[in-house]
């Protein structure tokens, strides 16, 4: 075993490809805040080389790691010696990427937006050459020009889509900021574009994607899913180039918006990861006084810049930067969200995780200029007895957050309430309780039932937001009513779960962030995506994979701009 690493070390350096062999990624639990900050020491131990793919957050919240193979018997000593639990996720990184490699090699695509594959990973070049035909065969709706040029001086392509018109309000959708994240660029791809298959037509060998009759039509199994037993062909949903004319919401927003869509704004790093680096996740610009190079683009702009959401160390993964914007991909796009001064909506997907994000990430305060959002998270302990939480902040539901049920202790227990939730759901009536359920900006009262518990007192809607020592409910009760309704209509598709919130409260603080700043700089709809999976292949996700993650996410992509269209501000 020892002769074939070195054998293949020695190949890599030839060949100047960074090789993975016999590397693992661990899927490791953390029981408490003791094993949490030794995880954190691991992570800055720089002879390991440990690379954090999951950072640690909270106990009980798994974090994942690539261990390099002649560190790994270091690390599992020292998880095993501190009765750290964890698990192999992925056996040997490199048999993954040599399985990506020949897939790749095998499915070269001809120069023609009707056979290029959307179902398998492409090279920078091939993209962008992909980019001009779908121009050429959209000229009288999209349209393609340059913002800027990155450090190594590739150019930055945004794709425009518009049926006319001077500075209208616009939509900006951006994917791989993160080079290594694979998965965001081939989903940009197939957004942007209509594969044209008709039904019954189906070549053996592509992807039949659910039947979306509209927005919220009804969705059949892709044999790739794990629910897919539906059998059927059935026609490819909607994208944008071509669904113009033909879906009525997309019709209806590019009648009155634009669509601004970067879809590789790292290609350094892009680049990187296919001639060098695959687990390149950085841009490639030179750090002085470093042997390190790059900085992360997703904490290097101007919201909370140099918190503890980011790293001062240029050879972190996470490095911030020597000053906010100093990347020449971050400052172009700020530039051009500033100079057009009418972009309503900022989407950034990313991978991995499977999660719908919003501001903020680099402060916990709630965002500003919007009501306080009571938010009930899954892994929240209510522990806290209905008189003593009414008497520290009084009781109200003010956003479509949830219901309350008095258990014999007289806990308060929440519920979910989802938009059109059914009151059946709630326990049988004795006692009545006020909840206001914000639905476009429009207040409606619903009321639920309580179990009677005569013995509880004092329960009643007082109008006094609050916050307690085990609760944190903050964020946008629109965003959270968006998101929420986001992936229900993503998980209809193939039956993948989502959770959403809040950035610092639904993952960890993090500042420099793209949406943050956007949120800060006056664009109010501002999500991040972590697309699929939740840890078992992570940056590594199998192009079997391409189509059904772009299948699902589009609905969650349309509802949000349905509603940028519809709430004009």
């Amino acid at each position: 075993m020892k002769i074939l690493l070195v054998f293949a070390a020695f190949v890599a350096a030839a060949c100047s490809e960074q090789l993975f062999v016999g590397d693992q990624v661990l899927r490791i639990t953390p029981s408490d805040e003791e094993q949490i900050a030794l995880l954190r020491m691991l992570g800055e131990q720089a002879e390991l080389q440990a690379d954090f793919w999951r950072h640690p957050t909270s106990p009980g919240r798994p974090t994942d790691v690539r261990v390099p193979f002649p560190s790994l018997k270091t690390v599992k000593n020292l998880l095993e010696c501190n009765s750290i639990s964890y698990s192999v996720m992925i056996e040997d990184v490199q048999e993954l990427l040599d399985e990506e490699k020949k897939t790749m090699k095998s499915r070269r695509r001809v120069r023609s937006t009707n056979t290029f594959d959307f179902a398998s990973y492409h090279t920078l070049e091939e993209i962008y050459d992909w980019m001009d035909t779908l121009v050429d065969n959209h000229s009288s709706l999209v349209s393609k020009f340059q913002i800027g040029e990155s450090y190594e001086n590739r150019p930055l392509y945004v794709l425009k889509f518009s049926t006319g018109g001077s500075n209208r309000s616009a939509i900006w959708l951006d994917t791989g900021i993160h080079s290594r994240e694979w998965i965001t660029q081939a989903t940009g791809i197939w957004t942007a574009n209509k594969v044209t298959t008709c039904p019954g037509t189906q070549d053996p060998g592509s992807y039949p994607s659910p039947f979306l009759t509209s927005l919220h039509g009804t969705a059949r199994s892709h044999p790739l899913s794990p629910r897919g037993t539906e059998a059927g062909p059935a026609p490819l949903p909607a994208q944008i180039a071509e669904e113009y004319g033909q879906d009525p919401s997309v019709t209806a927003i590019l009648d009155s918006m634009d669509i601004f869509f970067a879809i590789i704004i790292n290609p350094d790093g892009f680049a990187f990861t296919h001639s060098s680096n695959r687990m390149w996740r950085k841009t490639r610009s030179i750090n002085t006084g470093s042997h390190c190079i790059g900085v992360d683009p997703n904490r290097n702009w101007d919201a909370g810049f140099g918190g503890s959401g980011s790293s001062s160390n240029p050879c972190s993964e996470t490095y911030r930067g020597p000053y906010a914007h100093s990347e020449s991909e971050v400052k172009a796009i700020v530039d051009f969200i500033r100079s057009h001064g009418n972009v309503k909506s900022v989407i950034s997907i990313h991978s991995y995780s499977q999660m719908l994000l919003f501001p903020y990430g680099y402060k916990r305060a709630p965002v500003p200029n919007h009501q306080e959002l009571v938010r009930w998270p899954q892994n929240v302990d209510t522990g806290l007895q209905a008189p003593a939480l009414l008497e520290e902040s009084g009781w109200t539901i003010p956003g479509p957050s949830l219901c309350l049920l008095l258990d014999a202790t007289c806990t308060l227990k929440p519920i979910p309430a989802f938009l059109g939730g059914r009151l059946q759901d709630v326990p049988p009536i004795h006692q009545k309780l006020r909840v206001f359920l914000w639905e476009k900006q429009e207040q409606r009262e619903w009321e639920t039932m309580l179990g009677s518990r005569p013995h509880c007192t004092g329960v009643s809607a007082a109008p006094r937001s609050w916050s307690t020592r085990s609760h944190r409910f903050l964020g946008s009760p629109l965003q959270n009513e968006l998101a929420k309704k986001a992936v229900s209509n993503l998980a209809a598709v193939y039956g993948t779960k989502y959770t959403y919130g809040s950035i610092v409260d639904t993952i960890y603080m993090a500042d420099g962030t793209t949406v943050d700043w956007a949120y800060d700089n006056g664009v109010k709809y501002s999500f991040t995506f972590e697309l699929r999976d939740t840890g078992r292949y992570g940056f590594l996700l199998p192009s079997t994979q391409i189509i059904p993650t772009a299948t699902e996410t589009w609905p969650a992509l349309l509802d949000i701009m349905v509603h940028v269209l519809e709430h004009p501000y």
